[in-house]
């Protein structure tokens, strides 16, 4: 069976996008504000020198739907994801090299992080109960 996703769904959606800033992210959020929706990027920005983001990624700080941060950051990651409708997750020290250098700090990104952005996801979904068919 072939699924038909239906990105008009989108329009007017406030969508989290970590790493919204990045290489990958900030096409994610062009696409996404094509679509109607609101992309907020949540992005350290400290991968690339800053007239990369602004010059190739067209992404500056201080556009008020960037918001300078970690998804380490557990109070901050929960409150944007509290407020926003959909998450993509494309945060993470993405560089290999750096990774090899540093290991402990990959993990702690790539893993850790990206736990907490599910973490933050999860405390946010609610469950419904579904009545019983009709017999």
């Amino acid at each position: 069976m072939h699924h038909h996703s239906n990105l008009s769904t989108l329009a007017g959606a406030t969508v989290l996008v970590t790493g919204g800033a990045g290489l990958i992210g900030s096409r994610i959020t062009a696409r996404l504000r094509d679509l109607g929706a609101r992309p907020v990027a949540l992005c350290t920005m400290n991968a690339y020198p800053e007239y990369v983001y602004a010059a190739l990624f067209g992404v500056h700080a201080q556009d008020p739907d960037v918001v300078l941060g970690d998804i380490r950051d557990t109070t901050l990651v929960r409150k944007l994801v509290a407020d926003s409708d959909y998450v993509i997750h494309a945060a993470a020290l993405a560089d290999v090299a750096a990774c090899t250098r540093e290991p402990l700090a990959a993990i702690d990104t790539n893993v850790a992080g990206t736990q907490n952005v599910l973490d933050a996801v999860a405390a946010g979904i609610t469950r419904r109960e579904i009545p019983p068919a009709a017999k």
